[in-house]
């Protein structure tokens, strides 16, 4: 799988674990040195893709926990969604990247865990 064929969807993962989009880029960048020097680890137990996607992931949150300091949660981003009647049923991607973001990062990465990873 080459690079530019999963990058995209790599970013994407990297996004949701960054505060910011040079964020992601630098989580992502890291990634793929650390996938093209340990290659020969895969062994094929999974697709290439998801291998790929844990590396990416465990980067992030390395990548987050060397510059992670206090964990608060601001009542400020905690919303009850019966309370404001004019959110969206749908948010547009960007604007739900952007929410994640806003997320401190020990929050974001429980959010990202539980929600999206499972």
């Amino acid at each position: 799988m080459a690079y530019h064929a999963c990058s995209g969807k790599m970013m994407v993962v990297a996004l949701r674990y960054s505060k910011s989009k040079e964020e992601a880029e630098d989580i992502l960048q890291e990634s793929f040195v650390k996938v093209f020097k340990q290659i020969c680890r895969f062994k094929g137990k999974f697709s290439l893709s998801t291998w790929i996607t844990r590396v990416v992931i465990n980067t992030a949150l390395k990548y987050s926990k060397d510059s992670r300091k206090n964990i608060e949660f601001p009542q400020s981003l905690i919303m009850d969604r019966k309370d404001d009647p004019e959110l969206p049923g749908k948010i547009h991607f960007e604007e739900l990247i952007a929410l994640i973001q806003r997320l401190p990062s020990g929050a974001r990465m429980v959010f990202n865990l539980y929600a999206i990873e499972g």
